[in-house]
């Protein structure tokens, strides 16, 4: 146990333990895995404000910030660099956490994301055990309590000036940092973000300014790749100026052709399946009359358009010729990839006086 519990009580004490430790139910002790115990005690320290006991020994111990968990690192224990069960450290501002971390040896396994009003993220230690940050944002300043008492909502309009409404497909694969190179290979995609290690990465990629990632599947987790199912699970669509170059240069990069760029519906498109399963449809509308509603021009190409969910819902059909052509919404800034799986009745509208393709379900 801690320290605190290996000395006598002192004067006018009738406990060892503090009573925040002792209390019944809580959870208030933990034994950390670490092969370099000293390392860990630092990393824990410098990262979250630990108080550490006795740092030089063999068997440093520590209290956390709040008081309510102590706890010691041991050698004899294996890391837990598989999450099982995950402790969560809360923690003031994420971001800048993230940056410590990074800066102390650890490393980030899955970037910040929010999950209702909270924001999480995870990562590994210098001894490889796996952990969880977590973040209270109605706690920041602009969800501080107005003079009534009450919190105040975000201003919309300052939000909408630092905020570019976007909708970036994760994409799902066996071998992470190949599929990388891949679509750098084959689109031309640059790396804007990445985090990890071989495989077990998170990368942010763009594709002159349209973003998407790529992590490793996790089937424990219910992510899973293509390749694992046998089957697609989306369907990508990339607007370039250049179809058929595109598609030949991912066809070269390691790519299967399944539909040769043609013409129809006044779309020149083509389709792939990448390495890694994913089924991508190259392509452009070929003219003002086949436009979507604030979809970039050929001039201004590429952008990725859309990612539609082969789970998450319906559709886009043209009415007696069963094409699937999906565009991005007509909020959707250009650049962004959208998910369009449950928007289709009101993504497209076809302005040289053809019907407006409908939603007609999965």
């Amino acid at each position: 146990m801690s320290d605190r519990a290996e000395q006598p009580p002192a004067a006018g004490e009738d406990h060892s333990v503090d009573d925040r430790l002792a209390t019944p139910g809580a959870i208030s002790y933990l034994h950390i895995p670490a092969a370099d115990v000293r390392q860990a005690a630092a990393f824990y320290r410098d990262v979250f404000g630990w108080q550490i006991n006795n740092p030089d020994s063999d068997r440093p111990s520590f209290d956390d910030a709040s008081g309510h968990l102590s706890g010691a690192w041991i050698s004899d224990h294996l890391a837990a660099s598989e999450p099982g069960l995950l402790p969560y450290v809360y923690v003031g501002q994420v971001e800048e956490t993230v940056a410590r971390i990074l800066a102390y040896g650890g490393q980030i396994v899955t970037s910040p994301f929010p999950e209702g009003l909270l924001t999480i993220a995870t990562f590994r230690d210098p001894a490889g055990n796996v952990l969880g940050l977590w973040h209270d944002t109605t706690r920041d300043a602009r969800f501080a309590p107005s003079s009534s008492g009450d919190r105040a909502d975000p201003d919309p309009r300052s939000l909408r000036e630092t905020t570019t409404p976007s909708v970036q497909p994760e994409l799902w694969v066996e071998r992470a940092s190949a599929a990388v190179t891949f679509y750098q290979a084959a689109f031309g995609a640059t790396v804007i973000h990445q985090v990890g290690d071989g495989d077990d990465i998170v990368a942010q990629l763009s594709v002159d300014g349209a973003a998407f990632w790529v992590t490793a599947a996790s089937p424990p987790m219910k992510r899973l790749s293509p390749l694992t199912i046998d089957g697609r699970t989306s369907r990508t669509l990339l607007v370039v100026a250049d179809p058929a170059h595109v598609v030949q240069q991912a066809i070269h990069a390691g790519a299967t052709e399944i539909s040769s760029v043609t013409e129809e519906h006044g779309w020149r498109l083509g389709q792939i399946i990448d390495p890694f399963g994913h089924e991508w449809e190259i392509g452009r509308p070929l003219g003002p009359g086949h436009q979507p509603e604030r979809l970039p021009s050929a001039r201004s190409l590429p952008s990725l358009v859309s990612a539609r969910s082969g789970y998450a819902g319906g559709t886009c059909r043209m009415p007696g010729k069963g094409a699937r052509r999906v565009v991005a919404s007509p909020r959707a800034p250009v650049g962004a990839a959208c998910v369009t799986a449950s928007l289709c009745g009101f993504l497209w509208h076809d302005r040289s006086g053809e019907r407006p393709w409908e939603d007609h379900g999965p």
